[in-house]
């Protein structure tokens, strides 16, 4: 080889990158974000759910003191059901009706919880249904039957 081929075979040699060091390809970064994309279609809707079911979880284990004064006073029988019965608490409140003793809990203003009691054989059971949520599709449920 002469000379001067041989210098220009040196500087082509060391302009050429690895493979190592090109990069990501653009289809590569399509499927990355696509994948991404389809995470996060599953995922958003999953967290929707998980969220009303825990604003109706907290309006339940919120009245659990009422329901406690509530049947204590249908024990009693003290002709106001919801003596005692604390509402107007934040985030939390409750609004409570004297005469049958059935209440809603409310929690942040945006998740409703119905509880009505009924009274047979000296014991006292409870029912529970949503009346708001942030997903409409709990709406009507028992609380113990949630399905969107």
């Amino acid at each position: 080889m002469q000379p001067i081929t041989l210098v220009i075979k040196l500087m082509n040699t060391g302009n050429k990158m690895s493979s190592r060091e090109r990069g990501f390809t653009l289809i590569e970064l399509m499927i990355v974000v696509a994948i991404i994309g389809i995470l996060a279609a599953i995922a958003l809707p999953l967290y929707r759910d998980y969220t009303a079911k825990a604003h109706i979880t907290d309006a339940i284990a919120s009245a659990a003191g009422e329901k406690i004064k509530v049947a204590d006073n249908i024990n009693n029988e003290i002709t106001d059901l919801c003596a005692g019965v604390a509402s107007g608490s934040s985030p939390n409140d409750v609004i409570c009706n004297s005469s049958t003793g059935s209440f809603v809990s409310i929690y942040q203003t945006n998740t409703r919880v119905r509880f009505t009691p009924t009274q047979a054989d000296g014991r006292i059971a409870w029912t529970c249904a949503v009346e708001s949520s942030l997903r409409s599709g709990y709406v009507g449920d028992p609380c113990d039957l949630l399905s969107p």
